[in-house]
């Protein structure tokens, strides 16, 4: 749909930025829908104001073409991060993690808090909470983007009904059945995630769609310290609340989430995930 350049936003008396810039593919940028998709994201996303979440500073259009103006974030995502110390046979620190998804749970609590004009509640759902879209600061700060397939009260694009966003293995129930979601919709998106960076692989596998949309509504999960001894009760029980298939039976909010992986936050938690991050891409951060 889109690709995402690296840029300098430039001003007056020597005044430069260096920014993300998504420039939506040229033989998109004809069609209505495609446009209004990518200008209900950076409406969206310019309306949540958190330091856990990529801030959308500018829309431009010209030549024909539109391009969104965001806040650059040097670091890497939470998938590659996985990828690299899974190749490497080293799992992520539990410390580190919890800093990570305490903080990117952080940012998408404000999402799900975010007001429109008139101060009215837009219930706004991310939907497609998933490693790829949790990136790592170079400070170690966990940070939550791409509202692309959002859904909010107001939003222009609406999804049809019965088409179902996001990815499949990490939807919860009611999202695959077509049922009506909410924000702790993507709390159970963030358990698997949380699962996932735990053990080191995904909660939901499977050979085709049938297989993983089985699995989501029928099997029973491990937690997380019947494959990595190290992980605490109280982490266990973290990821188990986060996956309950009743939904009254996950956290209320995202920030009660962040909070119960607090504790799990020691001092070296954000400081580690900087030390993974230069291992990960060296002198490229």
């Amino acid at each position: 749909m889109a690709t995402v350049y690296l840029g300098r936003l430039l001003g007056p008396a020597g005044f430069s930025r260096t920014v993300a810039i998504k420039r939506l593919h040229p033989h998109l940028a004809r069609d209505p829908e495609f446009v209004t998709m990518l200008l209900d994201e950076a409406r969206l996303a310019g309306r949540i104001q958190h330091p856990n979440v990529a801030a959308t500073l500018d829309i431009v259009a010209q030549d024909g073409e539109l391009f969104v103006v965001m806040e650059y974030l040097h670091g890497e995502t939470l998938a590659r991060l996985l990828r690299v110390q899974g190749g490497r046979g080293e799992p992520v620190p539990l410390d580190v993690l919890s800093a990570i998804l305490s903080g990117a749970l952080h940012g998408l609590h404000a999402a799900h808090e975010v007001r429109g004009e008139r101060g009215e509640p837009l219930d706004l759902v991310h939907r497609d909470v998933s490693p790829q879209n949790i990136m790592v600061r170079h400070d170690g700060v966990g940070l939550v983007v791409d509202f692309g397939v959002a859904k909010a009260a107001g939003r222009i694009n609406e999804t049809e009904h019965g088409k179902v966003k996001g990815k499949l293995p990490y939807m919860a129930p009611e999202q695959v059945r077509g049922q009506p979601i909410s924000r702790r919709t993507d709390l159970y998106a963030a358990g698997a995630v949380l699962w996932e960076s735990l053990v080191g692989e995904r909660l939901i596998q499977g050979n085709n769609e049938g297989e993983i949309v089985e699995q989501l509504l029928f099997a029973t999960f491990d937690p997380p310290s019947a494959r990595r001894p190290d992980v605490p009760p109280a982490l266990d029980a973290v990821v188990q609340r986060a996956l309950s298939r009743p939904v009254d039976a996950r956290f209320a909010t995202a920030r009660e989430m962040a909070l119960a992986l607090e504790p799990g936050r020691h001092a070296r938690g954000q400081g580690g995930a900087h030390g993974l991050l230069e291992g990960v891409v060296g002198d490229q951060l």
